[in-house]
């Protein structure tokens, strides 16, 4: 009798763990998926992102692509762009909103947490519901899960191939390859920077099986079909979407050719100079921001227990592995700790620097941070003390969620957050709502607009003026500059008035 009680304690015992758990994952799927899909027009559009959309009207319009092999990046963005637009009623580019085009990275960005929630067995139940949570939340990945530019799908697709790399190398089917075949294709039709995962990756690999000298991963070996599915695969999916299916050759070859553009531009020469930063930029983002005033932003915890996880992955213990997990899951930690890490260092290396990019080996480091919560959890013998460390840990949960919601509702175009970079000021949406006006009261499409601007950065103009069919964009004053419309920046206003033949109602935006 009493075992038959004891047994029946540890049942419900077990069933109530098991229902904490469900409403755990489900608390942070509903959360993500809030914090990405809520208000997604509300913030005005940045400049490349309104250069995006342009790039994909023509496509969505016009069904026409070509890859530049000096700006934009790979055509993914665009494609993928197509099915959501038409699901959700777009009749035209003209007719498109902002929070249309900005579903694609929020879906992507979505599916990385639940990507991560789906790792419990290479990371462990725990570890993966912790840094599914992280990732949920975190102020970076949200902020640019609603920003319609290519990092959200590049991150995405960066964690598919790292972890169908990992299962091909670990001896797996033939599915494996072709999973990762298109994730590899994907993520170089995605963004050149692509090369720079793959370089972490292998580097990865020869650490974990050759420095940590681990027999049983070296045993396994290299088998050819699977590397040769892999690799047919890659280059399948990257030829089709850089040749615009089929249609555009030159595509592939310039996919090629890009790199000595990125070389340059990685240099820091040209304009591109005006993103160099310093080596520790990334993370001093990451660790903590504070501009004069206004709130003081951190996910300073989250890069502390991605350190502690890859202290634990190379110094494993058998409270870090869980009875659930497959074998000898600190290989697999211990991969993503060399990866995420050595990704980092590579591209805080180059001068060339702007907010998203740290997206890609930032995620990695998320997984890390779940397998370090875990260990510290773990580690500690009496349950009072692990309920401590949980409700701590959910306290930080709670502040970043509130810091994330911050950053993409009140600050999310001020220049206070700290990811937003060049950003489109507010009043912008007030100097075209004018130009509404103004055409409201002007005879039918006879409304001429000139724009002009010295340095020939128009955007997020264009975006904004899409519905209208007489603007120019001039470089430069041109020889009989008067129009109904004039938009130029107050430097030329001088030289501009010398110019001009009538008198104009002078009104100032920023």
């Amino acid at each position: 009798m009493g075992r038959l009680r004891l047994r029946r304690i540890s049942v419900q015992s077990k069933q109530l763990r098991q229902l904490i758990v469900a409403i755990g994952v489900a608390a942070i799927v509903v959360g993500a998926a809030w914090l990405r899909f809520s208000e997604l027009g509300a913030r005005p559009m940045h400049g490349d992102e309104a250069n995006q959309a342009v790039k994909t009207g023509a496509l969505y319009d016009q069904g026409e692509y070509r890859y530049d092999p000096f700006e934009h990046h790979g055509p993914t963005l665009y494609y993928f762009a197509l099915p959501v637009l038409r699901l959700t009623g777009a009749a035209s580019y003209e007719k498109a909103q902002a929070r249309q085009y900005r579903l694609v990275p929020a879906v992507f960005g979505f599916g990385l947490v639940l990507l991560t929630l789906g790792l419990w067995r290479l990371l462990g139940p725990w570890p993966a519901f912790w840094a599914g949570a992280f990732t949920a939340i975190s102020h970076v990945m949200v902020y640019y899960s609603r920003y319609y530019i290519q990092e959200m799908l590049f991150t995405f697709f960066a964690l598919c191939f790292i972890v169908c790399a990992w299962k091909i190398l670990q001896g797996r089917g033939t599915w494996w390859a072709v999973l990762g075949g298109i994730a590899a294709g994907l993520l170089h039709a995605t963004k050149e920077t692509g090369i720079f995962v793959f370089a972490a990756g292998i580097l990865a690999y020869v650490v974990v099986v050759f420095v940590s000298r681990d027999a049983e991963q070296r045993e396994r070996g290299w088998k050819p079909r699977p590397l040769v599915v892999f690799v047919a695969c890659g280059l399948l999916v990257s030829v089709a979407f850089f040749s615009s299916f089929f249609t555009w050759w030159r595509g592939p070859l310039d996919s090629l050719l890009t790199y000595w553009h990125y070389v340059r531009r990685a240099e820091g020469q040209g304009s591109s100079g005006l993103h160099d930063k310093p080596f520790y930029y990334y993370f001093t983002l990451l660790s903590y921001t504070y501009r004069m005033v206004g709130p003081r932003w951190t996910e300073a915890p989250v890069l502390l227990l991605a350190l502690v996880g890859a202290f634990l992955a190379w110094r494993p213990c058998k409270r870090l592995t869980t009875e659930e997990a497959q074998p000898s899951p600190h290989l697999f930690a211990r991969f993503v700790s060399v990866y995420a890490w050595s990704l980092a260092l590579l591209l805080s290396a180059l001068p060339y620097k702007t907010p998203w990019n740290l997206l890609v080996f930032y995620q990695p480091m998320l997984l890390l941070a779940g397998l370090g919560l875990h260990g510290i959890i773990k580690c500690m013998h009496k349950r009072w003390l692990r309920l401590v460390a949980i409700t701590l840990t959910l306290g930080v949960l709670y502040v970043m969620a509130r810091q994330t919601r911050l950053g993409t509702t009140v600050y999310a175009a001020d220049v206070r957050n700290p990811y937003v970079y060049a950003h489109t000021s507010t009043d912008l949406v007030h100097l075209v709502e004018r130009v509404e006006t103004i055409r409201a009261i002007a005879p039918a499409d006879a409304l001429q607009i000139n724009i002009i601007k010295p340095d020939g950065d128009y955007w997020p103009l264009p975006w904004y003026l899409r519905s209208f069919h007489r603007v120019g964009y001039w470089p430069a004053i041109p020889e009989k500059p008067d129009a109904p419309l004039l938009i130029a920046p107050p430097e030329l206003a001088e030289a501009l008035s010398a110019a001009l033949r009538d008198k104009y109602f002078v009104e100032m935006y920023s």
